[in-house]
């Protein structure tokens, strides 16, 4: 799905939904090309988001975001599922709305998009992963963009003492240094900030436009 076509309210309301689930996802090895899914599994179990009380919420937020949902519905039909019917089952139509806006946000994702080095792999979501996932998708973490990169070079060195530097960042304690390579040369971060100096850290692969298979 082309995230650019989704507004930037209903991305926002996605993020909210994602902050969630990612917490509560810790521990979890998902398969990248499901992570969306898996991320609500719990909510696909009860027919809807967790959040949504009644058929009138479910109603109000496809209102809300009308051009978004027709967006959603064409998207899904043009891929050959059959989409829920926002009118029978409002609920689920607003699930499947939130389902592939969060697919069309992971795709942006420079971490992810790393990872997936062949079709079927997995991502481990601990703390590091986690807090990663979500600066890169534009949920607020506190993370400066000097830590992230910082982070991101930590994580593909030793992913165990990322994800427990992670730990210490979101309680409060010790932080990571700025990391170098051993042997002088630029550090993957150093590498990272001065290929985005003077950039819009957008992406030239167009991800995030189409996504084949969902």
């Amino acid at each position: 799905m082309d995230i650019t076509k989704l507004s930037e309210g209903f991305m926002d309301a996605v993020r909210g939904y994602m902050d969630t689930r990612l917490d509560g996802s810790l521990g979890r090895d998902i398969p990248l090309d499901e992570l969306s899914f898996e991320l609500f599994d719990n909510d696909t179990k009860d027919g809807g988001l967790a959040e949504t009380h009644s058929w009138d919420e479910a109603m109000d937020f496809m209102a809300h975001f009308r051009a978004d949902a027709a967006l959603v519905f064409d998207w899904l039909v043009a891929l050959g599922r059959t989409p829920v019917n926002p009118f029978k089952s409002p609920e689920g139509f607003q699930l499947a709305m939130v389902i592939e806006g969060a697919a069309a946000m992971i795709d942006t994702s420079d971490l992810l998009y790393d990872s997936r080095s062949s079709v079927g792999s997995n991502i481990t979501l601990d703390e590091a992963t986690v807090l990663l996932l979500k600066h890169d998708i534009g949920i607020s973490t506190g993370l400066t963009d000097d830590k992230y990169w910082d982070l991101r070079e930590l994580h593909a060195d030793d992913p165990a003492k990322a994800a427990e530097s992670a730990k210490a960042f979101l309680s409060g304690g010790q932080e990571w240094g700025s990391l170098s390579s051993a042997d002088g040369q630029p550090s993957l971060g150093d590498k990272a900030r001065e290929a985005e100096a003077g950039s819009d850290h957008g992406h030239a692969d167009g991800r995030g436009q189409n996504r084949p298979g969902r």
